[in-house]
């Protein structure tokens, strides 16, 4: 329903009829408006339905038995032959094979992951017509109880942020304005974010969200094969920028620019669904909210802020290992107070921070910190690290080396095998051909529930690397590329039931065998890639592939006959 406050009514019958008509609901000639049918979710069978007025240049008003509701104009043009039903929870629900031309994105940040007792804690929406972003909604809540530790390090919203922020009841009917009923986009809006919104409408006697929905996640899984779908990976398979990750707004820009490339890439069939159509049950569910204590939220309260950490001295020494270097510490110290600690880096002209960023330089773990316990923080940075950002962890002993003006504790700190081989792949893919990208090769640290954590090497999202082992660290050749390392001479250990052979890691290098490298991204280039042009005949002369793409000649039988020395055509032919 709609407040009469909110609108403009049109009475008028020669006014109706001429907005009818700029409308296209009624052709030119007629000299009344064409009666109109309303299948959607308000009503259980067709009703008919009239125009009453206009709220602003997109949305009009519409009487259905009795009620006022708000629409789209684009949504009007279906309304005399619409079959939809309100528990249709398939595709009839909108056209299956577009999106629509006007939806909103919506993501919320809570204080846990728990569909039944988790707070919202910041709302956001992002309203797209015809592809384009045209207005937003962002607005963070104060909750009843005290955020986690873990979700302040996870979203970086702190109480705070939200002491003097609305309480949920009056957030959320703002939010249900903003978003009308417009066809609903979310990334595992399904399972998480709706189930949420609904409870809380319930429990604040508002109507449950109904719209018309589709949850990115399922419809990425149905369009790519990569090893796991969280939104900033999907980003990244895509290359679409990312927005600020884990806050309501930043994540729905990403999933906007998600949900576009899929529909230019894939041109995926939308199945739209209720937004209500998985109803939460009032059921126990083990709850995965960090429950803290009043001792753990005073001890977070009273730990210092960068913001209230300056400089005690005048002039700085740039020749300082900590000099210009934005620090964050995480976890407990042991061998000085945390101020102190955080008073000596601004001391020697470093920057502290309270999260991690990809300005951050330094990550300092605490040397009373649980051991058994990743923090926010470490996670963090390591995400980081994958993607290339050079942020180093360091332990508080090394810390207090810098502060001692020891930078060999940086410096000349090796690398992991991982982390050098790594290295190693990607140095010999740069220098191989200039159209080889980097971005498709990556290193992956996995924390499996029921084994070991472990790094991996990712080649265009599939794994073709691992590194495992306690007392000795293996490298495992995915099944998929050893027969490569067999061509090079390399033996490996093929006895496991995994079929994952392995050797040393530290006996192998891609220096000793540059093209290796180049015949492993080739080989899931061509898993990845799609067919050839028909160029034959300028390869032919050329000797090589010239396709500016490498992602479209990635399948070119050609090409490879081309990469082994053998001309089928032109005035080079060999064969």
């Amino acid at each position: 329903m709609i407040t009469p406050n909110t609108w403009v009514s049109v009475s008028d019958p020669e006014e109706l009829l001429a907005l009818s008509k700029k409308l296209k609901l009624t052709p030119k000639t007629f000299t009344e408006p064409k009666p109109l049918i309303y299948n959607g979710f308000f009503v259980d069978s067709p009703a008919s339905c009239k125009l009453v007025g206009y709220k602003d240049d997109s949305f009009v008003v519409i009487d259905v038995n009795g009620q006022l509701h708000t629409i789209h104009i684009d949504c009007l043009l279906d309304m005399q032959s619409s079959t939809r039903s309100k528990h249709t929870p398939t595709e009839n629900l909108a056209p299956a094979n577009s999106a629509s031309s006007v939806y909103t994105v919506i993501d919320i940040e809570t204080t846990g992951l728990s569909r039944y007792n988790s707070e919202i804690i910041e709302f956001g929406a992002l309203r797209i017509e015809n592809g384009k972003p045209v207005r937003s909604f962002s607005q963070l809540v104060c909750p009843v109880s005290p955020i986690p530790l873990d979700s302040i390090e996870v979203t970086g919203i702190t109480n705070e942020m939200l002491a003097e922020q609305p309480p949920i009841e009056t957030a959320l009917p703002a939010f249900l304005d903003f978003i009308q009923d417009s066809p609903i986009i979310g990334h595992n809006i399904l399972a998480f974010d709706l189930p949420i919104i609904n409870r809380i409408c319930t429990e604040n006697d508002l109507p449950p969200v109904e719209n018309p929905c589709c949850d990115m996640l399922p419809l990425a899984r149905d369009c790519m094969q990569i090893s796991h779908y969280n939104l900033s990976f999907i980003a990244e398979q895509l290359q679409v920028e990312l927005g600020q990750a884990h806050r309501a707004l930043g994540d729905c820009e990403t999933t906007y620019r998600c949900f576009e490339a899929l529909q230019k890439r894939y041109n995926p069939k939308i199945i739209w669904q209720s937004a209500n159509i998985l109803p939460l049950e009032h059921k126990e569910e083990k709850s995965n909210k960090s429950h803290i204590t009043a001792k753990q939220f005073s001890y977070y309260r009273s730990r210092p802020k960068a913001k209230d950490i300056h400089p005690t001295v005048d002039m700085f020494d740039p020749a300082h290992p900590l000099y210009d270097l934005t620090c964050v510490i995480t976890g407990e110290m042991q061998n000085m107070d945390l101020h102190d600690a955080m008073q000596c880096i601004a001391d020697c002209g470093g920057h502290n921070a309270d999260s991690i960023t990809r300005k951050t330089d330094l990550l300092i773990i605490g040397a009373n910190s649980d051991p058994n316990h990743k923090s926010g923080k470490i996670t963090k940075a390591e995400e980081y690290i994958v993607k290339g950002f050079p942020i180093k962890i360091i332990t508080e002993a090394e810390f207090l080396q810098l502060l001692n003006n020891q930078s060999d504790c940086l410096d000349n700190k090796p690398l992991s095998e991982p982390e050098r081989i790594m290295q190693e792949f990607l140095s010999v893919i740069q220098q191989a051909d200039p159209r080889y990208d980097l971005r498709k090769i990556s290193l992956q640290f996995r924390t499996p529930k029921s084994s070991q954590p472990y790094y991996a090497i990712e080649c265009f999202g599939q794994s073709c690397m691992t590194f495992k082992g306690s007392t000795q660290l293996y490298l495992e050749v995915s099944p998929r590329i050893q027969s490569l390392f067999t061509d090079c001479d390399i033996a490996l250990d093929d006895s496991r039931p995994n079929n994952w052979a392995r050797m040393a890691a530290r006996a192998f290098s891609f220096k000793k065998t540059p093209q290796l490298a180049i015949e492993i991204y080739e080989k899931f280039l061509s898993i990845n890639g799609f067919d050839c042009c028909s160029r034959y005949l300028q390869c032919s002369e050329a000797g090589h592939c010239t396709h500016p793409d490498l992602m479209t000649a990635g399948q070119c039988t050609y090409r490879r006959k081309l990469r082994s020395g053998q001309i089928f055509y032109g005035p080079n032919r060999n064969v």
